[in-house]
């Protein structure tokens, strides 16, 4: 006699043997499973019919795993933010900024102009509210830029998650490229040096490696769903 929640569950060991699927994975698949079975069944077919028909749609499972595998990348072109990540780092011991003598002068490194805008510490030259509120913002746009690593990996699968980190990346690359331009307005742009350009090039990088049209030049043809 055909036991439904028996074949569902043989059906779930076996597709916890594909090793390129996460266990949110599993669970979104047999969400599905069970899904066009109650559908089927809504039509008057038995159970039984009704899973043999649900799995053929889902598809072969050992299709299934390699399209998941493909799936990590479609809403992420991973060599463009991997290439964001390692120039944002570097940025951090190149010569960014060129200080006043009367501000402990020199040529700040990245990194002692990131630790300059700490909201606790805020020794980075400039004059104002607006511009206190701006520098403290960018600790933002470079927390942002060190968990993106984590967020991409962990929810690089997940459209609507991602809609919002581009969103957040959008508002990062203003932010740093306001940056710029205020100094650059002030007569400060030449005293910014190659560790901001290449701190600024970062952002402009991560943002270009979540939106769509790099994206699919990194995958042509995304995988298929059953």
């Amino acid at each position: 006699m055909f036991n439904l929640e028996q074949s569902i569950e043989n059906w779930r060991n076996e597709l916890a043997a594909q090793p390129n699927l996460a266990p949110d994975d599993r669970r979104e698949l047999e969400t599905h499973l069970r899904d066009l079975i109650s559908e089927s069944c809504r039509q008057g077919l038995g159970e039984e019919e009704s899973f043999r028909l649900a799995r053929e749609k889902i598809g072969q499972l050992r299709l299934i795993g390699k399209e998941f595998k493909k799936i990590g990348s479609i809403y992420w072109n991973k060599p463009m933010a991997l290439t964001a990540w390692a120039i944002f780092f570097v940025s951090f011991f190149l010569p960014a900024y060129a200080v006043p003598t009367f501000f402990a002068g020199g040529v700040w490194p990245g990194y002692k102009c990131a630790l300059e805008i700490l909201p606790w510490h805020m020794g980075f030259p400039g004059e104002g509210w607006l511009v206190s509120i701006h520098l403290v913002l960018l600790n933002f746009a470079n927390l942002l830029m060190v968990v993106s690593p984590i967020l991409l990996c962990r929810f690089g699968r997940n459209a609507k998650l991602m809609k919002w980190f581009r969103h957040l990346t959008l508002a990062a690359v203003i932010l740093v490229g306001w940056f710029y331009l205020d100094q650059f307005n002030d007569n400060y742009g030449r005293d910014c040096g190659l560790g901001c350009y290449v701190w600024i090039l970062s952002f402009g990088l991560l943002y270009l490696s979540v939106l769509p049209q790099f994206v699919l030049k990194q995958n042509p043809q995304p995988p298929k769903h059953a």
